[in-house]
């Protein structure tokens, strides 16, 4: 009863049938979709005056964000594929092949897709918790349209950008810039490192998109996004941790090239692509200095059959190849086969993907879903995908810490999920189940990764949405690392106000022994005003004391005022 309660507070997500969503390679309504697909668009984006990827992605309670690690259905950080505009952004020079999110900037960003559950058959490695997908703006007018914004806030942080977005001739080019600067606080937390000094950080971030139309059929496009960042830095959370000296300094340039191709029946398109991620991390401490560096170049073609009005069949082949700073490498091929069909009340997924390694040999994932329209107001979903994550550069070949005898982590998930649409209501269930195989572990004492065998990740997502509040929670049945058990978020909206507040339950982590300790629960609550093109936002109103990760600092209450302007 409890539980029906507060569901009965909660939030709209207006339904528009119209809505179509490309996270399941195969464009689809977003209300029709066999997959679990949360979109995130340009009004929610703007409305929620989110500097980076961590702040838009706070209220859904089925992503936890700790630290810039991000964890999706109580899946480890490097189980979700993170991509830009058809780059996967996951870095090959990370040990674990994450991708650090907090410095994502969500400047020129049309839309983001979550696209939850083992998504091994259209993505390949490392999505084994889901996808996150994020667009740019790529719509563009003869007259020059775009927005800016500036913003200031505790510890001195200041941001500020532009984007633009103009059609010149038979070119669409969206261009962006943004500068973030701050001096920030103590990463390790302030209360258990007495004098700790406070660690800033400063960011550039410069984009641009070109979409060329040659015909009404044929078309090219270009993407490219530029990161520069300096961080300081701590050795480690807990006391003794503190380092004055402890720098970061990151460069990323992601790049994307596509050939479009819809043939004169257009009842078939195949699209051709490029991809490249390059990444720089160089590290000077008290102790010592390293640079890390990763590459990952891929090509490949994509094309979509559409049979019937009713039957769509998508084939995608590609190649990539990663490299890291000791020039070790990679390779993989892939060839998968997608299928949907649409008929009357029934929607069903099917395919298969083949993936061949250079290290691991071949790997096999499918897919399989159906959703049946039981009403006008209601769909039920089920889906049973697979997924792996395949060993890193670091993790396999690291003359020091690698372990050549390593194999992927193997995945299987089942998702049973209940959509109930009525008016300006929604209330979403799903019930989800995952057993990873052969699970990655560090072993301190050896100094290597190995498989440990195997690991369930069972739990409940429940969200309810009215057009004044958006609630919603996850429940997982065992204790994880650095992941919540229980997750509960609510958002209140009135006019330009929003509050929201979040609970999240206690976590196992590590302390700086390396010894097993429980971070406590906290519950704590933000405000987002915006009044004509001024804005205010105040993080952990209340300045409640609290840990994401054991020993390091969150910062208390922030408070950030800003105005946006749109031309």
């Amino acid at each position: 009863m409890a539980l029906f309660l507060l569901f009965l507070f909660s939030r709209l997500l207006l339904a528009d049938d119209t809505v179509v969503i490309t996270a399941d390679r195969i464009k689809t309504d977003l209300h029709k979709s066999t997959s679990n697909i949360i979109l995130l668009d340009n009004k929610t984006i703007s409305e929620a005056n989110a500097q980076t990827l961590p702040e838009l992605l706070r209220d859904n309670s089925d992503i936890h964000i700790a630290n810039g690690s991000i964890f999706l259905r109580g899946t480890d950080s490097s189980h979700v594929l993170i991509i830009l505009d058809g780059v996967p952004l996951n870095d090959p020079s990370n040990p674990n092949r994450s991708f650090d999110i907090s410095r994502l900037s969500l400047n020129n960003i049309k839309n983001v897709q979550i696209l939850k559950g083992a998504q091994g058959l259209l993505y390949g490695a490392n999505a084994i918790g889901g996808v996150i997908l994020l667009t740019s703006h790529t719509q563009a007018t003869t007259h020059t349209t775009g927005s800016s914004f500036l913003s200031y806030g505790t510890y001195q942080t200041i941001n500020f950008g532009v984007n633009a977005q103009k059609k010149i001739d038979i070119h669409q080019l969206s261009i962006g810039a943004e500068y973030f600067g701050t001096k920030g606080f103590s990463a390790a937390n302030s209360l258990q490192n007495l004098n700790a000094d406070a660690d800033g950080e400063k960011r550039s971030t410069l984009n641009l998109h070109l979409i060329s139309d040659f015909n009404s059929h044929q078309s090219t496009e270009l993407s490219l996004r530029y990161n520069h960042s300096l961080l300081d830095l701590d050795n480690c959370g807990g006391p003794g941790c503190d380092d004055l000296i402890n720098q970061l300094t990151n460069e990323e340039l992601f790049s994307h090239i596509q050939f479009n191709q819809i043939w004169d029946n257009e009842l078939n398109e195949t699209h051709f692509y490029f991809n490249r991620g390059k990444y720089s991390h160089l590290n000077h401490s008290s102790t010592s200095n390293s640079l890390n560096k990763g590459e990952i170049n891929s090509f490949g073609i994509n094309h979509s059959n559409f049979f019937t009005d009713n039957f769509t069949q998508n084939i995608n082949f590609e190649f990539a190849k990663e490299t890291n700073q000791l020039q070790q490498s990679n390779e993989n091929t892939s060839l998968f086969v997608y299928h949907k069909y649409d008929k009357g009340n029934w929607i069903s997924n099917f395919g298969t993907r083949v993936d061949h390694n250079k290290i691991f040999g071949d790997h096999f994932t499918y897919k399989a879903a159906v959703a049946n329209q039981l009403s006008p107001a209601q769909l039920l979903r089920l889906a049973y995908s697979t997924g792996f994550t395949a060993p890193g550069l670091y993790q396999y070949l690291d003359p020091v810490y690698g372990n050549s005898s390593l194999r992927p982590e193997k995945s299987y998930t089942l998702d049973l999920g209940h959509e109930w649409t009525t008016g300006s209501t929604q209330l979403h269930t799903t019930f989800f189940m995952t057993k990873i195989y052969d699970r990655f572990t560090y072993i301190a004492v050896l100094k290597k990764t190995i498989n440990t065998g195997v690991s369930y990740i069972n739990g409940l997502e429940e969200s309810f949405n009215t057009n004044f509040s958006k609630t919603s929670m996850t429940l997982l049945t065992f204790k994880l690392l650095r992941r919540p058990q229980t997750l509960l978020k609510n958002t209140f909206f009135y006019h330009e106000l929003s509050f929201e507040s979040e609970y999240i339950g206690n976590r196992l982590d590590y302390n700086e022994l390396g010894n097993i300790v429980n971070t406590p629960a906290y519950f704590i609550s933000h405000l987002n005003y915006s009044y004509n093109d001024y804005f205010l936002k105040i993080k952990n109103i209340f300045n409640t004391e609290y840990e994401e990760v054991y020993g390091y600092g969150t910062g208390g209450r922030i408070i950030t005022v800003g105005i946006k302007k749109s031309f």
